[in-house]
Order: structure tokens, then C-alpha cells, then sequence
């Protein structure tokens, strides 16, 4: 059995709607959206038909870019888009399902939309220093 043949195209926020309706026309399904923080933030929208995965990625430079919601063409996308919007602090524009930041339950508003807090390495213990004799 042959693996899918996958491409990946990046786009811009405002060509969003339209790829996803060329996505539906095409008779593709939305497999998954994630999202993940670099330097930027990404989405990667995932769409198969037989034999095929497109992935169309959209870079942002924070969470202060707002993206149009593809609910409308695809319902099942406002479970992906509630919790990128819990997690990352991302809003969609013209959700068909708006959980208005209460999808998830977090400690923290939107905990993965700053970068991770790395701790400082622990000290090394000091080794007692022999003891030189006086001469």
C-alpha cells in the first residue's frame, strides 16, 4: 500500500476562506487544525481526499491577528478553532459555535500563546577543597 501523496502550501490569513471552499469543491475532508508557537505562530490546516493530504500552513506574528472562521464550510472545524482560541489566544471571526473562551479550563488564559518559561539549571554542589597543610 502506497503512502498519501501530501503537499504543503503556505498562505495568507485573508486567502484562508477561499482555500477552504476550494477544499470542499475539491471533495476534500478537514482531517485537523493545530497550531503551534515558534518565533510566530502557525496553523496547519489538514485536508484529504484518496490518495492525497494538502496541509495549508498561515504564520501570524501573535495572537492579536484574528483569522476568519471555515465553520461555515466546515462545522466540525469550531471544536479546532474554540481550542486554538483557548490556548493560544487566536479569535476567529464568524464562528458558527463560540465556546467565547470556555472550551477548556485552564489555570492561566490562553497558556500556550507565551513562550515557556525555562528554568534556570540547578548549581552544581561545591566540592570541599582539600585542605592544604601549612608549611
Amino acid at each position: 500500500m502506497n503512502a498519501p501523496a501530501q503537499t504543503y502550501s503556505e498562505i495568507a490569513p485573508e486567502r484562508l476562506l477561499e482555500a477552504a471552499n476550494a477544499q470542499r469543491a475539491a471533495g476534500s475532508r478537514l482531517v485537523q487544525i493545530c497550531c503551534s508557537r515558534l518565533q510566530h505562530f502557525e496553523l496547519l490546516y489538514s485536508f484529504s481526499r484518496p490518495h492525497t493530504i494538502e496541509h495549508l500552513r498561515i504564520c501570524i506574528p501573535d495572537s492579536r491577528v484574528a483569522l476568519p472562521s471555515i465553520s461555515s464550510i466546515y462545522g466540525g472545524s469550531f471544536a479546532y478553532e474554540n481550542e486554538i482560541h483557548d490556548l493560544y489566544g487566536i479569535t476567529f471571526t464568524g464562528m458558527n459555535v463560540d465556546y467565547q473562551g470556555h472550551f477548556f479550563r485552564t489555570a492561566i488564559p490562553a497558556p500556550m500563546a507565551v513562550p515557556p518559561v525555562c528554568a534556570a539549571p540547578a548549581p552544581k554542589p561545591n566540592k570541599p577543597q582539600p585542605q592544604k597543610e601549612p608549611t
